[in-house]
C-alpha cells in the first residue's frame, strides 16, 4: 500500500514546477519592463529556472528515466533536502518581489515535507521494496 501522503509529494513537485515557470516568465518580463538590458546573472538564473521547471514537471509526472536515475526523489528525507535546495534557488534576486513570494511558498513546502518525514513513521511501499531488493537478490544468487 502506498504511503497516504504520496499524492501530496506529487502535488508539491507540481507546485515547484509551476513556481519555477512563473519565475522564468517574470524574469523575462522584468528584463523587458525595467529595461535592465542583458544581465549575465539573470541569464544564468533564467536557465536554472527553466531547467528545474522541466525537472520538477518530469518528477511530478513520474517519468521513468528520471525516477530510475534520481533515487533521491523516491524517499522523503532526501527529497526534503532537495526541496530546500530548490527553495534557496528561488531566492535568486531578493530585490525582486516574485522571488520573495515564490521562495517563501517553497520554504513552506520544505517545512511541510520535513513534517511529513517526521510524521507517523510509515515508509512508502516502494522504499520497503527497494530496501528488501538487495536481500532478495542475494538469496536468489
Amino acid at each position: 500500500m502506498p504511503h497516504k501522503l504520496d499524492q501530496v509529494s506529487r502535488f508539491f513537485d507540481f507546485i515547484f514546477a509551476s513556481g519555477f515557470t512563473f519565475l522564468a516568465v517574470m524574469f523575462i518580463v522584468q528584463m523587458i519592463t525595467h529595461d535592465t538590458g542583458i544581465n549575465p546573472e539573470y541569464i544564468v538564473l533564467e536557465g536554472y529556472y527553466i531547467f528545474f521547471a522541466l525537472f520538477m514537471l518530469a518528477a511530478s509526472l513520474r517519468v521513468e528515466i528520471l525516477m530510475v536515475n534520481c533515487g533521491f526523489l523516491k524517499s522523503i528525507l532526501p527529497k526534503s533536502i532537495f526541496y530546500a535546495f530548490l527553495a534557496s534557488m528561488a531566492f535568486g534576486d531578493v530585490a525582486f518581489w516574485s522571488c520573495d513570494v515564490t521562495g517563501s511558498v517553497f520554504a513552506i513546502l520544505v517545512v511541510l515535507n520535513f513534517l511529513r518525514y517526521c510524521g507517523d513513521g510509515e515508509e512508502p511501499e516502494y522504499e520497503k521494496v527497494a530496501a528488501d531488493a538487495p536481500a532478495a537478490a542475494a538469496a536468489t544468487a
